[in-house]
């Protein structure tokens, strides 16, 4: 058999910025190596406008090729193309985009829709994963990009000169975009979405909810230091753009615009400057942290708003003489913003 690889570069004359092309390489099974020429395959049904993330799928004989392209904003969309021969060549689908919301209205409940992933299940029903953004403040959602799931069937065209190909049809049918409720593929699997997370790490190891900023180094955590507690140790690495170095950063995803939030900490530091607490975090350059900090006296709570292409700036801070070791954070959330408060131990 062979392995190839399937990507996405600039070509080497762009008809104009941003413009991409979608490429296939071979691969040596020993090495790993790329072998012989790199195999240009398609610039996407719009000349290339930042086509990006391919997959190739084999379905019926044919080779189907998945790219998202538009870009990551309001034109977001998956495109399709097929052909006899992985090599190409590919001859792009008259039906695309084969799912976007770009031409629904900015009031639709889910925007910048692209990015398919396929898998076919056992009994031959296929599905797709894309990635959406919900519209909830200022036509987009603090929980960024998120994956959805819609179903595929596959559908001959009925034109005579075009009855040769088949081509993937995402989402309900009738409807042409992601739709809020569907079906599970598994209708007899009983699914409840869990609505609340709680974790008091009594167990050996962590929950799978549990993610981190890039692979955290070795040491960065412990559940053995202290039975029933995470233990996550402190280290110089801070969360900055571009520094894409690795820090002290774990935490549950957001999945709601509305929430509570609850965290024990327990913080002792002779070291002045270190700090430790609770932080919304999107992105390197877009967070709230919500630490406590030794100062050379005395400790300061502190909130810090860190916005794109700006420092981060304190919103409010506070001296805690009283500060014995303990707090516990909350952070309460709707549509209006995050508020955040704090209890030293003793308030219970």
């Amino acid at each position: 058999g062979k392995a190839w690889y399937v990507a996405t570069h600039a070509p080497a004359k762009p008809d104009f910025t941003g413009q991409g092309q979608i490429y296939l390489w071979e691969l040596d099974l020993e090495t790993w190596a790329f072998k012989g020429d790199r195999i240009e395959l398609w610039r996407g049904a719009c000349n290339g406008v930042w086509v990006e993330g391919p997959h190739i799928y084999k379905h019926n004989g044919w080779y189907y090729l998945i790219v998202a392209e538009g870009g990551t904003g309001f034109h977001h969309a998956v495109m399709v193309a097929a052909s006899k021969a992985i090599e190409g060549p590919y001859v792009s689908s008259p039906r695309n985009p084969i799912i976007t919301a770009r031409h629904l209205s900015h009031k639709h409940w889910l925007q910048r829709v692209g990015h398919a992933d396929f898998v076919e299940l056992a009994d031959g029903r296929w599905y797709a994963a894309v990635l959406g953004v919900r519209n909830q403040v200022n036509y987009t959602s603090n929980m960024g990009r998120e994956s959805y799931l819609v179903p595929i069937i596959w559908e001959r065209e009925v034109e005579e000169w075009e009855a040769e190909y088949t081509w993937p049809v995402l989402a309900d049918p009738m409807a042409g975009t992601v739709q809020r409720v569907v079906e599970l593929p598994f209708a007899e699997k009983r699914w409840v979405p869990e609505r609340r997370y709680f974790d008091d790490f009594a167990a050996h190891r962590l929950g799978l909810e549990w993610n981190f900023r890039r692979l955290p180094t070795e040491g960065t955590y412990s559940l053995a230091a202290r039975s029933g507690f995470l233990r996550l140790y402190a280290k110089p690495a801070v969360i900055s753009e571009p520094d894409r170095s690795r820090c002290s950063l774990m935490g549950v995803r957001q999945k709601e615009a509305t929430f509570s939030f609850k965290a024990f900490m327990q913080f002792d530091t002779k070291l002045v400057g270190a700090e430790a607490g609770v932080m919304l975090f999107q992105k390197d350059d877009v967070y709230l942290q919500f630490t406590i900090k030794r100062s050379d006296n005395s400790w300061l709570l502190q909130l810090l708003r860190k916005e794109k292409h700006s420092d981060a700036r304190e919103v409010t801070s506070r001296e805690l003489p009283d500060y014995n070791k303990e707090l516990r954070f909350e952070v309460h959330a709707d549509l209006n913003g995050y508020n955040f408060s704090y209890a030293l131990a003793r308030d219970g």
